[in-house]
């Protein structure tokens, strides 16, 4: 962080540093490449040990920070798909020292909550730095022993966070996370709608074909019942030899 001072009749320009601030180098590189080998050979990544996410949640708990960006798409989402769903927002801090373990709290607190079925973390785009409390292996660790399914939405598509790789569902932002566990409501009452057509067509296509087998029935019914007349018919009126 600094400011630029112009020379113009010199055609110079001048920078003076005020803040800086350490980027992602090689060494958080190779740490994280190291921390997710480790886990990775625990087999906290493997496909087989994901949870499926509900249908119809009764509730949905989100994770992220307070007026954040993400928080607001995942309304929006809401709002548009399932007004009638009930959210429990666990705010956290999700960037700088200690958000890992912000997080975690946040997790283990929603674990108690029974009727939370599905659990949202997110948080809006930036820099590689911004997402390193994502790479951390308590966190990480958390996610892979919650007991309900975990959805994360971190950053954009690119940002692919360790935690993006133990979830249980990993979407490329905070709204396709929501979209992911929020049912929208418009679908199921088509579905529904189809599902009753479809049950109408099977009672009358059942009570049609009851009707012909009845029908038969009683055409067999009344062929038996000519046939003994005429039987009766023959004994009486002909002649005994």
């Amino acid at each position: 962080m600094g400011s630029v001072m112009i020379y113009k009749d010199r055609s110079q320009y001048q920078f003076h540093i005020k803040k800086i601030t350490p980027i992602w180098d090689g060494s958080s590189s190779l740490n994280l490449k190291r921390v997710k080998d480790k886990l990775e050979a625990e087999g906290l990544f493997n496909q087989e040990r994901k949870k499926p996410i509900p249908r119809i949640p009764r509730k949905v708990g989100v994770i992220t920070s307070k007026d954040s960006a993400a928080i607001k798409d995942i309304l929006t989402v809401v709002n548009a798909q399932c007004p009638e769903m009930d959210l429990v927002l666990a705010y956290a801090t999700i960037q700088g020292g200690g958000a890992a373990s912000n997080i975690v709290q946040a997790l283990n607190w929603l674990a108690m909550i029974k009727d939370v079925d599905a659990i949202i973390l997110a948080r809006g785009g930036g820099s590689p730095e911004d997402f390193m409390a994502f790479n951390d292996e308590e966190l990480v660790r958390a996610i892979a022993s919650s007991s309900k399914p975990i959805i994360t939405g971190i950053g954009h598509e690119r940002d692919v966070c360790l935690v993006d790789l133990v979830a249980d569902y990993r979407a490329s932002t905070p709204s396709m996370a929501a979209r992911a566990v929020i049912p929208d409501i418009r679908e199921l009452r088509n579905g529904l709608s189809s599902l009753r057509t479809n049950l109408v067509r099977s009672y009358d296509s059942y009570v049609r074909r009851k009707e012909k087998e009845a029908e038969i029935i009683r055409y067999k019914a009344a062929i038996v019942i000519l046939i003994a007349f005429l039987v009766l018919i023959m004994l009486i009126f002909l002649p005994r030899g």
